[in-house]
């Protein structure tokens, strides 16, 4: 579960990429699911193995806060630096670990 209530950009981004980072890491026989609290509770995908799915559902989740808007292309600092953005195509990051 993502808590976007009490979080930062920066931390709600580097969550998301943390949420990439373990979905590459299910096993056979694993579930996962994503759930976001923000604004109240959003299920983003119940529980499921598939990999692939989970990877779909996060990388198009937008809180409405969140979405970029127009003049808003910056990166934020702490993921600029490590060369990440928390609008990137997350299967990019995943494959590359």
């Amino acid at each position: 579960m993502l808590d976007g209530n009490s979080t930062t950009f920066d931390d709600f981004a580097y969550a998301r990429l943390q949420i990439v980072d373990l979905v590459g890491k299910l096993g056979p026989g694993d579930r996962m699911a994503i759930y976001v609290l923000y604004q109240g509770l959003a299920i983003v995908q119940d529980y499921t193995g598939d990999r692939d799915l989970l990877l779909k559902s996060i990388t198009a989740y937008r809180p409405p806060a969140l979405t970029p808007r127009a003049g808003m292309g910056r990166k934020p600092p702490r993921l600029a630096a490590k060369g990440m953005s928390p609008f990137n195509d997350v299967s990019d990051e995943l494959t590359a670990a």
